[in-house]
């Protein structure tokens, strides 16, 4: 949860939140605010002040979250190094040192970890 805040989220509702929590999710966040389900705020709050994160991705470098997010995108080797302006095989070091890293076997668990990490997001 804090790792999707921490990606820029600013509201968040537990999939079975009635529709009038979710107008007032919608009108809250229009207005410029945050908006947390109630019934998890509070678990929030204590993990921020616990100190509690995401220790697994805090140890990955900037290239490898950069990596993970657009493997996680559905993106391929080919397209991930025009993007970051690397090589196809640097883009596969990087995936293996991740798969390692987070003794990660597949794409799908790569993807379900950005996901749960908040450094990507479903559309």
């Amino acid at each position: 949860m804090q790792g999707v805040l921490k990606a820029g989220a600013v509201g968040y509702l537990l999939k079975d939140s009635a529709c009038e929590e979710l107008i007032q999710a919608v009108c809250s966040v229009a207005r410029g605010d945050v908006y947390l389900s109630p019934r998890i705020s509070a678990s929030v709050i204590d993990g921020l002040k616990s100190g509690q994160g995401d220790e697994d991705s805090k140890s990955l470098t900037t290239r490898e979250r950069e990596v993970l997010q657009a493997v996680a995108e559905g993106k391929s080797t080919k397209q991930i190094a025009l993007d970051l302006g690397v090589s196809g095989k640097t883009v596969e070091t990087h995936r293996r040192a991740l798969m390692k890293k987070l003794d990660i076997f597949s794409v799908a668990e790569l993807t379900k970890y950005a996901i749960r990490h908040g450094l990507t997001a479903l559309e």
